[in-house]
């Protein structure tokens, strides 16, 4: 009696189960496509930046450091390992240097400058200019009415942010 009762607990638990039906349109890579400008659909191409500016977002908008910093390039780590940079950074800008904060890792700078300056604001992704398979410059709306410009590099076979 008992097992024909698990049974059916077991048949029910199956029959309400739902499957997540796949999302077709996902773009999958996002970090690692490779460019061929003659072998790819220029729409498609500009779906493909739009995911990579939105997964670095997404990482920036949660705080999450580790992922932002493995998503830099290695010309990026280094500027942003050099002290001299960093006490640069922190002594032009008003908003550092009136709070007295000081620059002294990568963290401190994606914690003080990269979330900062974008408390309360937006950056929206607007087009993308292709400037070779390893270049790629995305055209970026800030708060909606300053435009910024991301650079990506494709280094070992991955798209990061530089510098």
């Amino acid at each position: 009696m008992r097992r024909i009762f698990n049974i059916i607990i077991l048949l029910i638990f199956i029959a309400t189960c739902k499957t997540i039906p796949k999302n077709n349109n996902a773009i999958e890579n996002v970090t690692n496509f490779k460019i061929n400008k003659n072998n790819i659909d220029k729409d498609k191409l500009r779906e493909h930046i739009k995911a990579l500016f939105t997964l670095i977002e997404k990482k920036i908008v949660k705080g999450d450091y580790k992922a932002w910093y493995n998503l830099i390039s290695r010309k990026y780590k280094y500027f942003l390992n050099d002290p001299a940079n960093l006490k640069k950074i922190a002594a032009e800008s008003d908003y550092l240097f009136n709070r007295r904060i000081n620059l002294t890792n990568p963290k401190d700078y994606f914690k003080y400058v990269v979330i900062q300056s974008r408390e309360g604001k937006s950056l929206k992704f607007v087009d993308y200019e292709y400037v070779n398979q390893y270049h790629i410059k995305v055209i970026c709306l800030f708060d909606n009415k300053d435009e910024f410009v991301y650079r990506f590099i494709y280094e070992e076979n991955l798209w990061k942010l530089d510098r």
